[in-house]
């Protein structure tokens, strides 16, 4: 009777504990995602910050509205070719509330990242803003949203800074939320925010 007893206990604990992992299991799966995520876009963004200060200093200042900087820009980042009109990007609230971090075209690099690109004023002087990117640093490959794939980089005539650096902690803290759009997720990730956050 007893060893009957010792094997019923055995197997509920059993029982009770593959229970626990397959309700954890989706959780830390996506967290762990999320963390190399952002691992990634702070290798990226490095990266980017290199090749703008290196292609800066190789470009004369006059000549860092023209078609021929954006061509470098473009060689630099070693775009390989456009991506198809079918990838759109979501904000992490499914609203388009941030017109400025909406594109219309994308280019693939050869690493299959996916990069956004345009000007917002072409005669942009010290500390306005001339142009921003995202960066979807997993592709075409869903989910495409700002702040869990897609991240963003505002381009000022001498330097380049992650969408949201000249906001507040609380200000970045509340759009990386599920009300907010996410893209001050590129600045809030950077700075240690939360994986987790809702």
């Amino acid at each position: 009777m007893k060893k009957g007893s010792v094997v019923v206990e055995s197997l509920t604990v059993f029982i009770v504990i593959l229970c626990c992992i397959f309700v954890a299991l989706p959780f830390l799966v996506s967290t762990n995602k999320k963390e190399k995520n952002i691992v990634k876009w702070s290798q990226k963004f490095s990266n980017i910050e290199y090749a703008y200060s290196v292609l800066k200093a190789q470009s004369p200042d006059d000549d860092f509205m023209s078609s021929a900087f954006q061509n470098r820009l473009k060689i630099f980042l070693r775009a390989k070719k456009d991506v198809p009109s079918f990838y759109k990007q979501e904000f992490l609230n499914r609203q388009n509330k941030n017109d400025i971090y909406i594109f219309n075209k994308f280019f693939e690099n050869e690493k299959g990242i996916i990069i956004g690109y345009k000007w917002i004023n072409t005669k942009c002087r010290e500390n306005q803003l001339c142009a921003v990117m995202s960066i979807d640093i997993n592709g075409i490959e869903k989910p495409n949203i700002w702040g869990v794939d897609v991240f963003g980089v505002n381009v000022y005539r001498d330097n380049v800074e992650p969408a949201g650096k000249r906001y507040s902690l609380s200000e970045i803290r509340k759009d990386c939320s599920k009300r907010g759009t996410g893209v001050f997720c590129s600045e809030y990730y950077l700075r240690g925010g939360l994986v987790g956050r809702e």
